[in-house]
């Protein structure tokens, strides 16, 4: 299945490009999808969507189809689903 996945804020600019599409096995939910970037990813990139165990960032925020998903929900994904993923921004 193919999922397209699209970078917002300080992700864009780390992976240096706004959107990409991707193959994946049908069983993949977004857990997977992200550990999947992560491993293909730059330093900079991977660090923002895991931590050194692997395990998913708890900042990061996850949209699917423009519906904001927790990575500890099973959520299941289908063929041209649109993936975003989203460091928080902060300041002051």
């Amino acid at each position: 299945m193919q999922l397209k996945i699209r970078y917002e804020t300080l992700l864009k600019r780390a992976a240096g490009v706004a959107r990409q599409s991707i193959d994946v096995a049908e069983t993949q939910d977004v857990r997977d999808i992200v550990g999947e970037l992560a491993s293909q990813a730059n330093n900079k990139v991977r660090s923002m969507l895991v931590d050194a165990a692997g395990n998913m960032q708890p900042s990061l925020l996850i949209f699917v189809n423009d519906c904001q998903v927790n990575a500890s929900d099973s959520c299941p994904l289908s063929d041209g689903d649109e993936i975003t993923l989203m460091s928080p921004i902060s300041g002051g």
